[in-house]
């Protein structure tokens, strides 16, 4: 069987959504699929790619408008700062208004001419756009094509918190009638079963997430300093609607003055100017704020420090693969969880080495529970097959081998 993925490298880089999409890729090969890659990048972002059947365009139609909101915000500026900023760029600004008027990006038409180009010239008995971003698979929806289409959607597009600006349950109703079939998650399913796209739940295939991965320490993250000496450590993106540390920050200040935090990643433009400065003159040394890292150090940072600290969406429909990197390491894990039906916790509650939180529970009770499973952390860990045990469905052969068998029926091959 011959399947052509879809991914889009130039919004958020080399994202954990195409790091999966390569390792299921692997693993559909060793199955005998012939699996190959149209990608959108930079040409630098090619050599992510090395070794892999892929080929290349690049549309930052998109991207430039991302940009100039980004900057304005990590300079300060508010809603009338940042248009400014965007009439300083018409493309960028007319990307906007299509966006929000009519949800859709100037980076789909280009993306259904590549996508056109690439079945003229080879014949897939697939194609699969994985999302986010979303208008991949909008553009994969509109191709002219023979093959059959799949979406593959390891965020939700209509009910995406993140971004309602930009979504629109009636451009993925459109979707679903112009598609064959779709990957989504429990989550998703649920969700759209109460909707008008239950209409459609025929050409839904709910897929386990493929995070489970075996995971070893390479060295790169040998030169990074943490905080304090019981270290906690984040490894990941912050956003103020859906992941505040506010909770994470207000915990380590009630924690004895040995315990230490650092957070590694980005995110962070989104809160307001000196957010951050303000817990760190608080918090002083007992909190390091480091940028955002690559891929292969991320990794290895989740071998460092005593305990890795996960802080729960406020939304009930995305479990952040985070989750399943955290699990894989066989670290101890504290979960701050902000939602009853928060999605992280059926996984963590059956990981013998996290502790599932609270957010904002600072009682007594709470705080000497926090600090001992800290102080008893050090030292602490699962072999991975224990972890590769404890959730079999979520390993990339597994994935692969159900993803193969929809893939499959669907094409009729």
């Amino acid at each position: 069987m011959r399947l052509l993925f879809a991914l889009d490298e130039i919004y958020s880089g080399e994202s954990a959504n195409i790091r999966l999409v390569k390792q299921l890729a692997k693993n559909l090969a060793a199955k005998g699929a012939d699996v190959r890659f149209l990608v959108n990048c930079l040409p630098e972002q090619q050599s992510d790619f090395a070794g892999l059947a892929a080929e290349f365009f690049t549309c930052t139609a998109d991207k430039a408008s991302y940009e100039a909101v980004k900057a304005a915000r990590e300079a300060g500026k508010g809603t009338a700062g940042q248009a400014l900023a965007l009439l300083a760029h018409p493309a960028a600004a007319w990307n906007i208004v299509s966006t929000v008027l009519w949800k859709k990006t100037l980076a789909e038409a280009p993306w259904r001419r590549a996508i056109e180009q690439a079945c003229a010239h080879t014949c897939y008995d697939a194609v699969i756009a994985v999302s986010c971003p979303h208008y991949v698979m909008l553009a994969l929806g509109g191709a002219a094509i023979s093959a059959k289409k799949i979406c593959y959607m390891l965020d939700p597009y209509w009910s995406n918190t993140s971004m309602p600006y930009a979504v629109s349950l009636k451009r993925e109703q459109a979707l679903y009638q112009k598609i064959d079939g779709a990957f989504i998650t429990d989550l998703m399913y649920a969700e759209n079963q109460a909707c008008a796209l239950a209409a459609y739940k025929e050409k839904m295939h709910v897929l386990p997430f493929p995070g489970i991965s075996e995971k070893q320490d390479t060295g790169t993250a040998d030169t990074y300093t943490l905080a304090g000496k019981i270290q906690m450590v984040y490894i990941g993106n912050l956003y103020p609607a859906a992941r505040d540390p506010e909770p994470l920050f207000r915990l380590l200040a009630a924690l004895p003055a040995e315990f230490g935090l650092s957070i590694f990643g980005g995110g962070r433009e989104g809160f307001a100017p000196g957010y951050f400065a303000a817990w760190q003159k608080k918090l002083g040394d007992r909190l390091l704020l480091h940028g955002p890292v690559d891929a292969k150090t991320a990794s290895d940072l989740l071998f460092r420090g005593d305990v890795l600290v996960n802080v729960g969406n406020r939304v009930a429909n995305q479990l952040p693969s985070k989750v399943f990197e955290y699990l894989s390491a066989g670290r101890p894990i504290l979960n701050l969880f902000c939602l009853d039906v928060c999605p992280s916790l059926p996984y963590f509650a059956r990981c013998p080495l996290a502790l599932n939180v609270r957010a904002g529970d600072f009682s007594p009770e709470t705080l000497q529970k926090v600090e001992n499973f800290c102080r008893a952390a050090k030292g602490r860990s699962l072999p991975y097959r224990q972890i590769e045990a404890l959730f079999p469905a979520n390993t990339a052969e597994a994935v692969a081998a159900e993803f193969l068998r929809v893939a499959q029926e669907i094409a009729g091959a």
